[in-house]
């Protein structure tokens, strides 16, 4: 364990942990808006962050590591450089979605100490896309050793309510954000809106796959881990057939997973429950298809145990955000330890 993360797991975290789930993450983004204004700050970073001899080839470019920051941390893409200085090969901003949101009645995050996970109730919140098209611009112009990628959503605020609206919007999404991002992911499982995600439905996906647009940008997909094998084998034998679909991203929050003493606090769970659930769809996944998909494991991912099992599975590279919470900002260098670097991830054929 680095000095930097046994001081953060033994002072800092304790203190933060006194503090309301959400106060705190808003004094992340402070800093990391803070520390994306200072190059020198940014370089300090990444000297102590990333680990010597890590890079991967991921959807066709070169990243310094194959561990990213899922989609959730950073939503509305205002702390795109400071999360790229902490080692990560991929920073997925967002879920963005067309509409502006506040978020979910109550309490948006909850602790879930005992698990080592949090319980979270957003619902989609976003500042929305024209507030975050110019800031993920930006970062676009700027060189990087990771991959930025934007996480879209329907939008949650009670205009969208058809599967045919939420394909439009999506849609929307796609053909804004194509030019300025490296990779596109379609939120297909947030378990927190007001109306269930209709394209985790085998007979609604069609729907979607038709509204795509003609782009070169790889598009991913993100399952929920509650899904039944049954219509996880439908989904992903539609999604085998659509070449604009390069990647399945096992997976997102769970409510089916929530132990009983969480049962009453709404939102879907994540942290180290998830993992096992997780570790089963991408072994499943990379059998049953080889390397027809770019597979991103994300869902408890804490330790380098954790890490080395998702690899194990067949992940091409794995995803974390709870774990920022609970193992460190040096989550990177933690997770890939004393691993050898790890084997090139190549492009898949066609896509």
């Amino acid at each position: 364990m680095h000095r930097v993360t046994w001081a953060y797991q033994t002072l800092l975290r304790p203190l933060l942990f006194t503090t309301p789930p959400e106060w705190a993450h808003t004094q992340a983004l402070n800093v990391g808006r803070f520390s994306a204004r200072n190059p020198r700050l940014l370089r300090y970073y990444q000297n102590l962050a990333v680990p010597p001899d890590q890079s991967v080839c991921l959807l066709g470019k070169r990243v310094q590591t194959p561990v990213g920051v899922g989609g959730g941390f950073d939503k509305d893409a205002e702390i795109i450089p400071s999360l790229g200085s902490l080692g990560f090969g991929m920073v997925e901003v967002g879920s963005v979605t067309q509409k502006p949101y506040a978020g979910n009645p109550g309490v948006h995050l909850t602790r879930a100490k005992r698990q080592k996970g949090i319980v979270v109730n957003y619902g989609l919140k976003s500042a929305g896309a024209a507030v975050v098209y110019p800031r993920v611009a930006a970062a676009y112009l700027l060189p990087r050793p990771y991959l930025l990628g934007v996480n879209l959503a329907p939008s949650n605020d009670g205009s969208c309510t058809t599967s045919q609206q939420a394909a439009r919007e999506l849609a929307a999404g796609i053909g804004q954000f194509d030019a300025v991002c490296d990779y596109i992911t379609l939120n297909l499982s947030c378990p927190n809106t007001a109306c269930p995600q209709p394209f985790q439905d085998p007979l609604e996906l069609p729907l979607l796959l038709r509204e795509l647009p003609a782009i070169s940008t790889p598009i991913l997909v993100k399952l929920s881990p509650d899904l039944p094998q049954g219509v996880v084998s439908n989904l992903l034998h539609l999604l085998e057939r659509e070449p604009r679909i390069h990647g399945v991203i096992w997976s997102n929050l769970t409510k089916l997973h929530k132990p009983a003493e969480l049962s009453p606090t709404p939102g879907g769970l994540s942290g180290p429950l998830v993992l096992p659930h997780m570790l089963e769809r991408l072994s499943w996944s990379r059998k049953q298809f080889g390397d027809r998909f770019t597979l991103i494991g994300c869902g408890g991912v804490q330790c380098q145990s954790d890490y080395e099992a998702t690899r194990s599975a067949g992940a091409d590279a794995v995803q974390v955000v709870t774990g920022l919470i609970y193992t460190g900002p040096l989550i990177v260098r933690e997770l890939l330890g004393g691993t050898p670097k790890p084997h090139e991830v190549k492009k898949q054929d066609g896509h």
